[in-house]
């Protein structure tokens, strides 16, 4: 009988860190998911001030051009 309490002891040790892996897990999971979509709303924000500012220099070139 000791043998099946300490069998059943010891799953459940296991269960137990099994549960608390899976959160870890999922809870990292959804860190680099939120971070990541953040980082690419960023990098998709410093691409579109880039874009702006190269159409600007080409209208002031285009404007010296002209003057």
């Amino acid at each position: 009988m000791k043998k099946h309490v300490d069998l059943i002891t010891r799953v459940r040790k296991h269960e137990e860190q099994l549960i608390i892996q899976s959160k870890k897990d999922i809870e990292c999971e959804i860190y680099l998911e939120t971070h990541g979509e953040k980082h690419k709303e960023h990098d998709k924000s410093i691409v579109a001030q880039e874009k702006r500012d190269e159409d600007q220099d080409k209208d002031i070139l285009a404007q010296a051009k002209k003057g």
